[in-house]
């Protein structure tokens, strides 16, 4: 047994891309390079760029051994010869791989020029691949630049680094710079399928699936995880197992989470992130998680349920779908910002639990709020800020009853009874001035006209425009609906002078409108000339 653990490698490394067409999703490079070589076009200096694990270093090989091959150059490297075999295996005394995290200082960087300009020993090109490149200082770039200008014929430089933007342009400008793409879901799922294959295992589909995704767009990585699940269960995984070793809740308890969401439902969403975190669940990774889900949503619904942008599984995608038709775009910017907090403050020490129940308990409470806009729009036209809306549900069956039909009757203590009712139909389309009627009472019918009586603390400018506009305003169909038949109303302001044009007016302190100003978080509505 200890025999064979020091001979095993890691699946990585062992199903480690031999040739160009091997590295998965890359083949925009590879077939430059190729077509570089057969027409005799190889530069100097190379320029790598990309995430980790998309096969940077494995293509610098590749073009290694493309180069020194005893067949070579050739874009078929034999992959037998004794250069291919060397620089497969990273033990190439004329490939000579740095990693510049640990050799970055400019000591280092004198010690390669000066090495540079000897030839190789045994191969046709002198190689150098830099791993990791933004790591050097700007004095060891700066050592770097004279033999990277002007090199000897048998020098080819190539720099690898996951930060380009760290590079000082005078070395971006002397090299051809490759960009890799992050390794598409379904690409990894392929890859993984071969090397279950040369492993002799089965392990099912979804299984893959959710470990490529838990790659992240890394094929090595994902090789990486799938190494760890064989030696978990050999083929006998299931889809929990690779969630708990990333540490990530299941799509399950995930889409629950967001239904208690949408219900409204805290104590659902306390229910569920008990049981996420009981599982042992990483509050980095389900932060992910939920970033990732919010913005499958917000994609889905911006360019449609059968776009490709979100590259996911089919049935993470229907659960997606499902979950977006339940909310707005405006509630999942707002989730997104709530999560991308939560993040940040797991930092910070804080128990992951309670940041992560926090975020999603303000989440399930979105429908009781209302959008800074439409708050703003109201107080501008006098409209009721209407909260988030959740998706339509149909409403219970209620019985509306008709309001007593106080016309006929004719008393005024009928009319009392029925002004909230008055005040009601006001309120639906001008909410402002049902604050000041709510404060009204009648006082007599005379005909088909209700005097109102104003009492004296609204006369004032203020509330004396608002009264004008409700003298221009044609009440009889709300006077109809609460009182049963149609009629003027006529309003009075007692005997007290207005108040002096020019003075102030806190109707903080006003009790007529009190509701109105709560509506909009305490803001002062000063009204003065």
């Amino acid at each position: 047994m200890s025999a064979a653990m020091e001979n095993y490698t890691v699946l990585a490394r062992r199903y480690r891309p031999r040739g160009f067409d091997e590295v998965v999703g890359q083949k925009h490079i590879g077939d430059t390079l190729k077509n570089a070589m057969n027409e005799n076009r190889v530069g100097h200096a190379y320029l790598f760029c990309g995430p980790r694990g998309v096969g940077k270093t494995s293509m610098a090989r590749i073009f290694a051994k493309a180069l020194n091959c005893k067949k070579g150059p050739t874009t078929q490297p034999c992959d037998a010869c004794e250069s291919c075999t060397l620089i497969q295996d990273g033990a190439d005394q004329d490939v000579i791989e740095i990693d510049a995290a640990s050799n970055r200082g400019v000591d280092d960087a004198r010690a390669l020029r000066d090495s540079a300009r000897y030839a190789p020993l045994r191969s046709r090109f002198k190689i150098y691949i830099m791993d990791e490149a933004h790591m050097l200082t700007s004095e060891s770039f700066n050592t770097l630049l004279k033999i990277l200008e002007e090199p000897p014929a048998h020098l080819k430089f190539i720099f690898a680094t996951t930060e380009a933007h760290k590079l000082p342009a005078t070395i971006v400008s002397r090299c051809q710079r490759f960009d890799f793409n992050r390794i598409t879901i379904a690409h990894i799922v392929e890859r993984l399928q071969q090397v279950c294959e040369g492993e002799k295992l089965s392990i099912q589909t979804e299984i893959l699936r959710r470990t490529a995704e838990a790659g992240r767009g890394s094929m090595r990585d994902a090789e990486s995880l799938l190494d760890q699940l064989i030696a978990f269960k050999q083929d006998k995984n299931e889809l929990d197992d690779i969630n708990l070793m990333i540490g990530a809740t299941s799509e399950d308890r995930l889409v629950r989470l967001f239904e208690s969401v949408h219900e409204g439902r805290p104590n659902s969403v306390f229910d569920t992130m008990n049981e996420i975190f009981t599982r042992g669940v990483d509050a980095t990774a389900m932060t992910d998680q939920s970033l990732e889900a919010v913005r499958g949503m917000m994609i889905l619904k911006a360019c449609g349920k059968d776009q490709k942008i979100v590259d996911m599984a089919d049935g993470t995608r229907a659960a997606l779908a499902k979950l977006q038709d339940r909310f707005s775009m405006d509630a999942l910017l707002y989730f997104m910002q709530l999560i991308m907090e939560s993040r940040r403050r797991l930092r910070d020490g804080l128990s992951p639990q309670m940041v992560l129940e926090v975020a999603f308990v303000k989440m399930s409470q979105i429908g009781q709020l209302v959008s800074l806009g439409d708050a703003v729009k109201a107080m501008k036209t006098g409209a009721v800020p209407a909260p988030a809306k959740r998706a339509p549900e149909p409403p219970p069956p209620m019985a509306v009853s008709a309001p007593a039909p106080v016309a006929a009757s004719g008393s005024l203590e009928s009319f009392v009874a029925n002004w909230g009712i008055f005040v009601g139909g006001i309120r639906e389309t001008q909410p402002v001035l049902a604050a000041v009627v709510e404060g009204c009472r009648p006082t007599a019918i005379d005909g088909t006209t209700i005097k109102v009586a104003v009492p004296e603390m609204f006369n004032n400018t203020f509330h004396r425009d608002k009264i004008k506009k409700l003298r221009e305003m044609n009440l009889e169909a709300v006077t109809k609906k609460a009182f049963g038949a149609p009629f003027k109303a006529e309003f009075d302001f007692e005997a007290a002078p207005p108040a002096a044009p020019g003075k102030s007016v806190d109707t903080n302190q006003d009790p007529s409108i009190k509701k109105i100003v709560e509506k909009f978080q305490g803001i002062r509505i000063i009204e003065t000339e």
